[in-house]
Formats: C-alpha cells, sequence, structure tokens
C-alpha cells in the first residue's frame, strides 16, 4: 500500500512538472495518437479561430488553400514515415502568419506515439521581416541605380581608401586603365605623379584638381583630373574628364581672334573691344583717328570711364547736363546690354556718329562707330518725303492703289488689302493689274457675260490714262466708288470708297418712305370706308327703329318696345363708336386739329354734369358735384372736344363704379392747371386694369354686382389723347376700393 502510494505521489509530481514546462513553452500544440484522438494546448484553436480540434481537416479549412494543400501532404509523410515538416501558413479570416512544426512523439515506454503538431503566431516577425526585404531590395535598387548613372557618366571616377587601395571605378576608368595597360598614371604638370598628388590631397584634407596627359589608343589626350578626400570615411574620390577637344578648341579660337584682329584692323568703321573689368582689350585705326586719340596712350588699355573723361575733355562728346550719370549709362551696360544697342552720337562740332554696341561673346562690349554726317542730310529729306506720303496713304480710309506705266502696282495702302481681301505678300512682289483682277473675281458672283464687263472696267482703271468715276456694286452686299486718275509719271492712281453704309441708308430712308406713303394711303381708306360702310347702314338701322318706337307702322306691345329701345341705344352707341374711331385714327395720322377758344371750363363741366347725371341715375349710380368756389375759371380749349373728353371719362367712371354707387365730380385749379377729379366706389382691379383703360378696343365687362355695363375701351384712350393735344393729360389711380381719374388742363 505504501510502494503505491509513493508512486502516486511521484507520478502526480512528474505530471504537474511537465504541465509547467508546457505552459511556459511559446508555442501552442496538437497531437493524434493512433487511434485519431487529438490533444491540443489550450491557446492552440483560438490560432485558427476555432472552439475545438477533432482532425487536421478543421485546421485546414481556416487556411488559405495553397496552404492547406501543403499542410495536407507534410501532415501525410509525417504519419506515414515520421519526417518532420516546418511550414509558414496564413489563415483565411484574420490574414495571420503561422508557423506549424510538425513532429512524431512516444511516450517514455514507447508504448504509444503522437503526431504532433506546434504553432506559434509569427505575424509579427513576418511583418518585420516583409519590411527588412523590401528596405534591402530598395537599398540595392538605390545601389544599382547610382552604378549605372556612374557607368553613364563620360569622365573616369574611382574611388580609393588611404592606402590607395581601389574600392571601385566606373565604366570609363576600368576603359582608360585597360587601354594604358591596367594603371592610370597621367603625367602632370612639374613632373608630379598622380600618388604624390593624392598624399598631399589626403595630408590636407583639401580637394584638388590639375591637369595631365596620358596616351589613350595611342592619342595623346588632355585630362582634367579632380581629387575630392572624404576623410570620414578615410577614402579619395578621382575623377577624370578629356578636355582634349576644350582645348583644340581654345587653341583654335585663338587663332580666329588673331585672324579677326587683323581683319579689323583693315576696316574703316572705328572699332573698339572692352573687357569685362571695362579695359580696353582691342581697337583698330579707325577709332583712333574718329575720336582723335594717341596710340601710345591706347595702348595702355585704358577703362572706358577715362576714355569718356578724355572725349569731354577734347569736347568729343554730345554736351550733358549731368556727365556724372552719362558717363554710369554707358558703364552700367556691361551689366545689362543683353542685346544689340544703337543710339545716334551728336557733337558739339556738327558730326554725327552712328554708335552701336553689343555684347562680346567672350565678355564684356564691342562698339563700332561710323561718321554719318553726309548721310544723315541726305536720308532726313528722302525719309521726310517717304514718311509723310506713307503715313497719309495708311491713314486714308479710301483704298489707294498706285500702278506704273506697265500696269504693276507700285504703292498701296492697308485698306485697298483690305477692301479687296488681298494679302501684302502678294501686292508686294508688285503684281500685274491683271493678276490682281483675277483675285478680285470672288466679289463678282455672277454670269460670265457680266464678269468679263466687270474685269475690263477694273483693268482699264489701271492703264487707260484719263480721269474715270465709277459705282462698282459687289455680290457681299458691299458698294464701293471707284475714281482712276493719271500721274505725271506715267502711273495711275486708283482709289475706291466703301459707300454701302451710306448706299443702304439710302434705299432704307426710301422704303420707309414708301412704307409711310403706303400706310397713309392705307390709312385714308380704311376711314373712308368705315364711314361710309358703317355710319350709312347705321342710320338706315337708327331710323327705321325710331319709326317703330313712335308706332308709325301700328301700335307695338311692351316686349316689342323694348326691343326697338335696344337697337336705338346699340345704334346710337355704335355711332359713337365709329366717331370714337375716327377722331383716334385722326389723332393718330396728325391731322386731328383742335379749335381752340377763351372761355369758361365751368360752363361745360357743369353741362357734362347735369347730361351725364340722368345717365348715371338709370343704372343706379348717384353723382354728386362739387363746386369750386370760383364763377369762373377761364382756359383755352377746344369745347366740343373737352366736352367729349370729359363725356367720355364720366361714361368710364359709371362703367367702372359699382352698383347703386356713388361718383364724386370734383374742380381744383392753381395758377396754372386746371384739375378735373371723379372718384366712384369700385373694387380692387387686377394688376392690369390701370394702365389698360388708355389701351385702344380694351374691353372690360362688370361682374354681377356692378352695373353690367360694356367699356369699349376707346373712350379713355381717346380722352388722354384730346388732353394732351390740350397740353394736358388723363390718368387713372385706385386706392381703398376707389377709383379716381384725373383731368388735367393748362390755364
Amino acid at each position: 500500500m505504501g510502494f503505491f502510494a509513493l508512486r502516486s505521489s511521484r507520478d502526480a509530481f512528474e505530471k504537474r512538472r511537465l504541465e509547467a514546462f508546457m505552459d511556459a513553452l511559446p508555442f501552442e500544440y496538437c497531437g493524434w495518437n493512433a487511434q485519431g484522438l487529438a490533444l491540443w494546448s489550450r491557446g492552440f484553436p483560438a490560432l485558427f479561430g476555432l472552439i475545438s480540434i477533432q482532425t487536421i481537416r478543421d485546421i485546414q479549412i481556416k487556411l488559405m488553400p495553397s496552404d492547406a494543400a501543403a499542410l495536407e501532404g507534410m501532415i501525410f509523410r509525417l504519419q506515414k514515415d515520421g519526417e518532420p515538416f516546418t511550414l509558414n501558413v496564413k489563415t483565411v479570416e484574420d490574414h495571420k502568419t503561422l508557423v506549424l512544426h510538425g513532429l512524431k512523439g512516444n511516450d517514455l515506454d514507447q508504448i504509444e506515439s503522437y503526431d504532433v503538431l506546434w504553432a506559434e503566431d509569427g505575424t509579427t516577425a513576418q511583418h518585420h521581416l516583409d519590411d527588412l526585404n523590401e528596405t534591402i531590395t530598395r537599398q540595392e535598387k538605390t545601389v544599382q541605380q547610382y552604378n549605372t548613372i556612374l557607368n553613364a557618366l563620360p569622365q573616369s571616377i574611382w574611388v580609393e581608401d588611404y592606402n590607395q587601395k581601389q574600392i571601385m571605378a566606373n565604366t570609363a576608368y576600368q576603359v582608360i586603365s585597360d587601354t594604358v595597360g591596367g594603371t592610370f598614371a597621367p603625367t602632370l604638370p612639374d613632373k608630379e605623379t598622380l600618388l604624390s598628388l593624392e598624399k598631399r590631397v589626403i595630408s590636407n584634407n583639401q580637394a584638388e584638381a590639375t591637369q595631365g596627359r596620358v596616351i589613350v589608343g595611342g592619342k595623346r589626350t588632355l585630362m582634367d583630373i579632380s581629387l575630392i578626400p572624404v576623410k570620414d570615411q578615410q577614402m579619395l574620390v578621382g575623377s577624370a574628364y578629356d578636355i582634349t577637344e576644350q582645348e583644340d578648341l581654345r587653341a583654335q579660337l585663338k587663332r580666329y581672334v588673331a585672324a579677326n584682329a587683323e581683319l579689323m584692323e583693315q576696316l574703316s568703321t572705328a572699332i573698339a573691344i572692352f573687357s569685362a573689368e571695362h579695359r580696353l582689350e582691342f581697337y583698330n585705326h579707325a577709332y583712333a583717328a574718329l575720336w582723335g586719340l594717341e596710340d601710345q596712350w591706347l595702348n595702355t588699355q585704358p577703362t572706358l570711364g577715362d576714355i569718356l573723361e578724355k572725349l569731354r575733355e577734347m569736347r568729343r562728346l554730345p554736351e550733358q547736363a549731368n556727365f556724372r550719370a552719362y558717363k554710369q549709362e554707358w558703364l552700367d551696360k556691361f551689366t545689362s546690354l543683353f542685346d544689340q544697342h544703337q543710339d545716334m552720337m551728336y557733337l558739339p562740332d556738327g558730326m554725327a556718329i552712328r554708335m552701336m554696341m553689343v555684347p562680346h561673346p567672350m565678355g564684356g562690349l564691342m562698339m563700332t562707330f561710323e561718321d554719318v554726317t553726309g548721310r544723315l542730310e541726305l536720308e532726313s529729306s528722302y525719309n521726310t518725303l517717304i514718311a509723310v506720303q506713307k503715313e497719309t496713304l495708311d491713314n486714308l480710309g479710301e483704298g489707294v492703289a498706285v500702278f506704273g506705266s506697265n500696269g504693276r502696282l507700285k504703292l498701296y495702302n492697308p485698306s485697298y488689302l483690305k477692301m479687296w481681301g488681298l494679302n501684302p505678300e502678294d501686292a508686294d512682289i508688285e503684281p500685274h493689274i491683271s493678276t490682281l483682277v483675277e483675285r478680285k473675281k470672288k466679289f463678282f458672283k455672277s454670269g460670265k457675260t457680266q464678269w468679263d464687263t466687270v474685269k475690263a472696267a477694273l483693268i482699264a482703271q489701271a492703264i487707260e490714262r484719263s480721269d474715270a468715276h465709277e459705282t462698282l456694286y459687289r455680290s457681299d452686299k458691299s458698294v464701293l466708288e471707284c475714281m482712276s486718275v493719271p500721274l505725271p509719271d506715267g502711273g495711275v492712281m486708283v482709289t475706291y470708297r466703301d459707300i454701302t453704309d451710306s448706299a443702304r441708308v439710302r434705299e432704307a430712308l426710301e422704303e420707309r418712305n414708301q412704307a409711310l406713303i403706303d400706310a397713309e394711303n392705307l390709312k385714308t381708306d380704311f376711314l373712308a370706308n368705315v364711314s361710309y360702310q358703317l355710319r350709312t347702314p347705321l342710320n338706315a338701322i337708327s331710323g327705321f327703329s325710331e319709326m317703330l318706337d313712335h308706332e308709325y307702322f301700328g301700335p307695338l306691345n311692351e316686349r316689342q318696345k323694348e326691343y326697338t329701345k335696344s337697337i336705338s341705344e346699340a345704334a346710337s352707341h355704335l355711332a359713337a363708336l365709329i366717331d370714337d374711331i375716327l377722331d383716334l385714327s385722326t389723332i393718330e395720322a396728325g391731322q386731328f386739329d383742335l379749335e381752340k377758344r377763351d372761355g369758361n371750363a365751368l360752363d361745360v363741366i357743369q353741362n357734362v354734369y347735369d347730361l351725364t347725371r340722368e345717365w348715371a341715375g338709370m343704372k343706379a349710380i348717384k353723382i354728386t358735384y362739387k363746386k369750386p368756389k370760383e364763377k369762373a375759371i377761364n382756359a383755352s380749349f377746344d369745347e366740343k372736344r373737352l366736352k367729349q373728353t370729359l363725356v367720355n371719362v364720366v361714361r368710364s367712371a359709371i362703367n367702372y363704379s359699382t352698383e347703386n354707387g356713388r361718383i364724386i365730380m370734383g374742380v381744383e385749379s392753381d395758377s396754372k392747371t386746371l384739375i378735373i377729379s371723379l372718384t366712384c366706389d369700385s373694387p380692387q382691379p387686377d394688376l392690369p386694369v390701370i394702365d389698360a383703360p388708355f389701351q385702344p378696343f380694351n374691353h372690360r365687362m362688370q361682374s354681377d354686382n356692378n352695373t353690367g355695363g360694356f367699356n369699349t375701351g376707346l373712350g379713355l384712350s381717346l380722352a388722354r389723347n384730346i388732353m394732351q393735344l390740350h397740353g394736358g393729360d388723363v390718368t387713372v389711380s385706385h386706392d381703398n376700393n376707389n377709383l379716381t381719374i384725373l383731368v388735367t388742363l393748362p390755364l
């Protein structure tokens, strides 16, 4: 009993020890015995997003397809042959990178074996590894790019340590080294070697540059050599560039300079070349002679400032109020001049010198001086004449063309080219008149017969030496007035003036005048027809209705009498309408004449009030007349037309009034104006109503609660026109359900 208890205690201790060790492992594990029983650590399923594991299939479905297939093959070989493996896999859901180790394990008694799968989360390590690989790849690419750039350079570049051991060299250096036998050893000035130069650069820790000659491919080449120490890296960077061609160009340039100097010495134009330091580098004999300067002094290479001072003393410069500023302006050209500069110098002795100054390619300035005194005098008179002629022609609105005796164009202005759609390039070659006429054909798109006639006329203008004047009608609707004048030298001057606008205006005026005449005739015919065609039958209707109303042909019943009365009223209304139309038409035609006389306007107002009060009473509307204090208000007016105006205004007020409404007629006056007002009860009108009464033939039928009257729309329109002929007006306003009509008459 004691033996078994001791053994059980030792087993329990061993189990706890193994559990502690297994728990401390940085791995999670899962194993299967021969019967397929799975055992796993607590954290193993969580690595794959599982709760429990039965078979290897549970793990495979959580992995990428390729990783699942690889794991399946390795598990198979582990189970069959006991072959261990290590595999990096990635999960499908959270894309973790896991490191799997497959091993076969047996117990101590070799009784039972397990296929064990150890797993650890290698996501972070994989990310670090990926970053490291990316950095290495990027650095390798950068190094490769630098090597490519260095190998592409034409100059030789090499790097050595301080012990003259070569670290790297580009392709150009290797080519030279292979050509000279493997060692780059140029011949330096003062018999110095490249090795001694390198030691001095290292010792002084300061870059140096020199030139050396090397035999490359049997040719003697000149190299520009530079050595740069890099003390922190204990390295020396060298470069060598072939400057043989540049050296040859320098020698050739010297020969050209000498040849040019010899050539400029023979020129009659005064030439002087100054260096960037303002010193005289070259001058020819003509320069010394023009300015009266001694060769001995010029050979000392004086500065431009010194020369200007000496010329000032000799009074060989233009007079200046501020010589210091003038001198500084010359000196500033050394830094500010980038293109050719020309100027004229007028000396106190009357000489005129043309000066040209250009930047010298080698730095500094080159100046030329030419005495143009005599030529300027001749050119001045000639240029003045030409300039006046050219400016005159160019600023003319008319097109001008001058043809020589041979029929070729000698002179023209821009207006001529514009009128005929010609290019300056075509005119500058002095074309013949026949060529120009062919180019003008596009402006005369008509039959061949007509074009032949136009062509002959255009050619005759430039050839026939006679005064001519004609008008050209072109197909683009433009009209040109053409005149030709013979010149004393045998040529002909032809001028063209565009008169399209004036022709169109004249045509438009003629058409408008004819339209006005036709309209006036039409209106006259219309008024005559209205007067005859409407008034004659209307008189017949009125006469017969009156005969029926008076029962000349027998008695009528009440309904028949109402009918005859309505016919009479309608006929009267139509007659008034015709009169209004005739009056309005007469006013618009400007044939309406007023017969003004001085009189008392209050008498007319009283007469209208007495006449219309009965009309208003028939429509259950009361008119009240507020008489003014004055007994008489004298004015100049046409009594008939004033009465017609007031009747129309009152009639309109009756039509606009409500049933059982009231109209108040008032009169006010001052020293200049008589105001007649009519205020009636009227509902708020629509927006157009206030202006609509003055539109001819505007109709307005009253609503059920109104008087039921009919307004033809001519009453107020005619009234306003009549009053405006008097110098007054008629206006309508509406406020608080009150409609007010004002009639004004000047006193």
